[in-house]
């Protein structure tokens, strides 16, 4: 069971006689509560709880009300003054800032960004109030808080007060709702940052709802956006990253741009089949080094389109001014696939529907270059583990404005990747892209192929999937 897995990696050792200070932020009927003070109990140790709920009813309903001290209120905005505990637990609300209804007010209180889910900040609280003399931390987290782009500051926060010791997580659905679910537990405390000074320390992990011990995992050093990510990258297939080569990143020689709803809705009502105005180039649309526009029918606005075209026309000002910015020399991008995927507009004839990515270079020479890169394993790869966990399904990533920008890219010459990418030639183009990086890996290069070589099939399969504003 969770909960009883959750407590024994976290409570850990316990001295008889000691008193255990336990917490549980968002503590519902009281379960890891019960299960803690159990565990200390047995160990001949002597728990004392606290739990925190904007509604006690799930511990009067469990007859704990005078076992516990019991908060009313929302742990995020308590005042906890002093107060420290040896042991916080819990399954703290998933509410996503996306939607209305569970969006906070003000945007994330622990240094994350507005669309930070509110499970990061609990775990950042969680952090906070643990004693710092070897405090422990151990929560059920939502699994894209590994990678998502708003929790980065609250992970770098994480990370610098606290030593992540055991990971777990469930590639399946473990509760009602449709969330892919992980643990993870942290130690706080001057002792643990010293072993983190040093070599990287290896985190334990187990999976499934079994449990399963898999391989440990050490942390690397640094990760773009504090990212998580290679928790579970080898979990979902992707393989590991060798050391790479690189001089910048993709930010250096290009502008990396996104549309969103204001575009989005712009454009309902200027796309047609019969228009005679730029082609509309959806992220159904795009295969690595190809775009399927004319060839392939696609989505958009829950309208389906065989050669979508914008009447400019019918464009209010704001999207004319828009619609100039984009019609040039550019790089499009897919942003939800299962490695990158991206074509040139070498002539600048066409518009990017939401949310395709446009990448627009610094100048001619950068333009085969960036296509290029982003046409090879090790690029896709570096993405992928930054967004592990984040794409519509288990299988797919997100591709983001940011994570394109702060790509690293290749110290090494470029031209072969270019001549391959022009003649169509992907396989040269990833192989000669990957030395420009340094790495010689077949079989981080098998992945990437194997997915490059069926990726028309899978848009065929999820074609317009991705091509909605969300």
């Amino acid at each position: 069971m969770l909960v009883d897995h959750v407590v024994t990696a976290t409570v850990a050792t316990v001295r008889a006689g000691q008193r255990v200070r336990i917490l549980d932020p968002a503590c519902g009927d009281g379960r890891f509560l019960v299960a803690a003070a159990e565990a200390v109990r047995q160990a001949g140790g002597v728990a004392e709880l606290t739990g925190v709920d904007i509604d006690l009813g799930g511990l009067h309903a469990a007859g704990l009300l005078g076992d516990v001290e019991a908060i009313e209120a929302d742990a995020l905005v308590h005042d906890w003054g002093s107060r420290r505990f040896d042991v916080i637990v819990g399954n703290p609300p998933f509410l996503s800032q996306l939607a209305s209804a569970t969006a906070r007010d003000g945007g994330s209180r622990f240094g994350g960004g507005p669309y930070a889910d509110a499970a990061a900040d609990f775990l950042a609280l969680a952090v906070r109030l643990a004693v710092d003399d070897g405090g422990r931390v151990g929560l059920v987290l939502p699994t894209s808080l590994l990678t998502a782009r708003d929790a980065g500051p609250i992970r770098c926060e994480v990370a610098a007060h606290a030593t992540m010791e055991w990971f777990w997580a469930s590639r399946d659905l473990m509760f009602d709702a449709a969330v892919r679910t992980c643990a993870i537990g942290f130690r706080r405390g001057a002792a643990a940052l010293l072993t983190a000074a040093g070599p990287s320390p290896t985190i334990a992990r187990s999976a499934g709802a079994d449990f399963v011990r898999i391989e440990p995992v050490a942390a690397p050093a640094a990760t773009p956006n504090d990212h998580w990510g290679w928790l579970i990258a080898d979990s979902h297939g992707l393989p590991p990253v060798p050391p790479i080569h690189a001089a910048g990143t993709v930010a250096d020689h290009a502008l990396v741009t996104a549309n969103f709803r204001d575009q989005y809705y712009g454009l309902v009502g200027a796309v047609r089949d019969d228009a005679d105005g730029p082609p509309l180039i959806t992220t159904g649309l795009i295969d690595p080094g190809r775009c399927h526009w004319g060839e392939r029918s696609t989505r958009f606005a829950k309208q389906r389109f065989d050669a979508p075209r914008v009447d400019r026309s019918t464009l209010v000002p704001f999207m004319q001014r828009w619609a100039d910015r984009c019609l040039v020399p550019k790089v499009l991008v897919a942003t939800q696939s299962r490695v990158l995927e991206a074509v040139v507009d070498e002539a600048g004839a066409w518009l990017p529907a939401v949310p395709v990515i446009r990448v627009v270079p610094n100048g001619p020479e950068s333009l085969w270059q960036i296509a290029a890169v982003l046409t090879s394993p090790v690029a896709s790869a570096l993405i992928a583990e930054q967004s592990v966990g984040s794409g519509l399904s288990a299988a797919t990533v997100r591709v983001s404005q940011r994570t394109l920008g702060q790509l690293a890219w290749p110290a090494g010459a470029l031209t072969a990747a270019v001549g391959a990418l022009r003649s169509g030639d992907l396989a040269a183009c990833g192989r000669a892209v990957d030395a420009a990086y340094g790495v010689h890996d077949e079989t981080l290069y098998g992945w990437w192929w194997d997915h490059v070589s069926h990726a028309a099939a899978d848009r065929r399969r999820y074609s317009g999937a991705g091509d909605e504003c969300g």
